[in-house]
């Protein structure tokens, strides 16, 4: 199976992120040399606006799960590793036992336990109306590590949080939407601050989108920042103490990056990595984080793109993107700057359409699968437009327009010729189809595919589907 990734390589000169840091990016697609390109220093934080954020919180708030225990959900969410446990010492036989959150067997607080549960009711009372209100006690009579950390991440998130108050207002439970967000974003901080975390799923897609969002030194910054963080929590006996370090790192942040956080965090928390994909290019500012995307990651910020990405690998040399097999359009740029993809001259145009660069990035025996049934060079494609709408397809000739699809496909098809269900390609091939049948008014349509079982399930499909379809659909061996 072939997979690809998009490498972002970083070279640290020193414990921190300074603006001469050099950064370059790396498509590493497993054939041959990667594509390399030197991003874009001179970015700034996507700028969302007070109304845009109130708007996308009522727009979303609605979808977030009002759970009970918000940092174990998040963690399983995220995959962060258990990090802590329940034990009880029998003195006679000297043995440390687990047990369950709720048996408290004659437990004792330390004083700086009680004052600093204390301190936390206290901000409830006054923050968000009482009680646990990030149900950090749960189960708990005291503030354990990974609570004090949501802790000081509602405190430096204060100033976004706090706005929310009207827009949740309307919800059944206010409290229990920012207990659930707030540990989100307690869980995935600590997930970038595991050594060489990897964040897979929703919690991809949220790296993804907090780079396009702040740029790659902002992230890097508040990585920094949240490791200061948790240091001083760590040493805190105090309430004041623990919102001293919560209020430092809220300043470093900025209010900017504090809503993309509290932004992203909420559309992750209620969806599905399906879902999260389609959200991101719609939510406020994603069309200037598409520009910082394509400047600095050298990715697309588009929903199918993004539907792509597996998992993201932070270590100290930089950043890995893994995307799933035969994952499209996913560069932005080639090497040499142009847009990825364009090689060579188009060949002249002729029939309904245009020949044009294409910036579609394929593997590589798909593409030598394509050119072989076009007879196009390499990084072309046929464009054809109707009114506003256009489409690309692979390839003309005297028969008609042309499209192509390579080996990789037959292992989603099941014993019935119908396509498994978790494999999203079949909806986006059955859109494609749409939206060549319309523009094409009347040209006949070619699909050659490489797998004889494609054919077949592509015909049950096409035949199933109310798109009135007349193309021409063969079988053409991969040579």
């Amino acid at each position: 199976m072939l997979r690809w990734a998009v490498v972002l390589l970083v070279v640290f000169l020193s414990s921190g992120c300074s603006a001469s840091t050099k950064v370059v990016v790396r498509l590493d697609t497993g054939q041959g040399e990667p594509l390399v390109h030197t991003p874009r220093r001179d970015v700034e934080p996507v700028a969302v606006s007070g109304q845009e954020f109130r708007k996308a919180v009522a727009q979303h708030a609605p979808s977030v799960p009002p759970v009970e225990r918000p940092l174990e959900h998040a963690g399983r969410l995220f995959g962060v590793p258990e990090r802590s446990g329940w034990f009880w010492y029998e003195g006679r036989s000297q043995r440390l036992m687990a047990s369950a959150p709720g048996s408290r067997r004659h437990l004792r607080l330390l004083p700086e336990d009680e004052e600093l549960k204390r301190g936390y009711l206290r901000w409830c009372e006054q923050t968000w109306g009482g009680g646990d209100c990030l149900r950090l006690l749960v189960d708990k009579p005291f503030l354990d590590g990974d609570a004090k950390y949501a802790l000081a991440m509602a405190i430096a998130h204060s100033k976004v949080l706090g706005p929310m108050k009207e827009e949740l207002a309307r919800q059944v439970s206010p409290q229990a939407i920012v207990a659930t967000v707030v540990g989100g974003l307690t869980m995935y901080a600590i997930l970038l601050a595991l050594p060489e975390p990897v964040s897979k799923g929703i919690a991809a897609l949220l790296t993804v989108g907090a780079m396009a969002y702040l740029g790659w030194d902002t992230v890097w910054r508040l990585i920094d920042g949240w490791l200061v963080l948790m240091e001083e929590v760590d040493r805190a006996t105090t309430f004041e103490a623990l919102s001293a370090s919560g209020e430092k790192f809220g300043n470093t942040m900025g209010e900017k990056a504090a809503r993309a956080f509290v932004m992203l965090a909420m559309v992750a928390m209620g969806n599905t990595v399906t879902g999260m994909a389609t959200t991101l290019p719609k939510l406020p500012g994603a069309g200037q984080a598409a520009a910082v995307a394509e400047k600095q990651l050298n990715i697309r910020f588009t929903s199918p793109a993004l539907a792509q990405v597996e998992s993201v690998a932070i270590t100290s040399e930089g950043v890995t993107l893994v995307l799933a097999p035969h994952a499209v359009a996913m560069a932005a740029r080639d090497s040499s700057g142009g847009k990825a993809g364009a090689k060579a001259a188009p060949p002249s145009s002729g029939g309904p359409g245009e020949w044009v660069r294409a910036d579609e990035y394929m593997p590589e025996q798909s593409r030598r699968y394509q050119a072989q049934v076009t007879g196009a060079p390499e990084g072309t494609a046929y464009r054809v437009k109707r009114g506003d709408k256009e489409v690309d397809f692979d390839g003309f000739d005297q028969r008609g327009l042309i499209e192509a699809k390579g080996t990789g496909y037959a292992k989603w098809i099941d014993e019935d010729l119908n396509f498994v269900e978790f494999f999203e390609g079949r909806n986006q091939m059955l859109e494609q189809a749409r939206r060549q049948f319309k523009v094409a008014n009347g040209t006949p349509i070619r699909w050659s595919v490489a797998e004889e079982r494609l054919a077949r399930a592509l015909r049950r499909m096409f035949g199933l589907a109310p798109i009135w379809w007349t193309q021409d659909l063969s079988c053409q061996r991969n040579r």
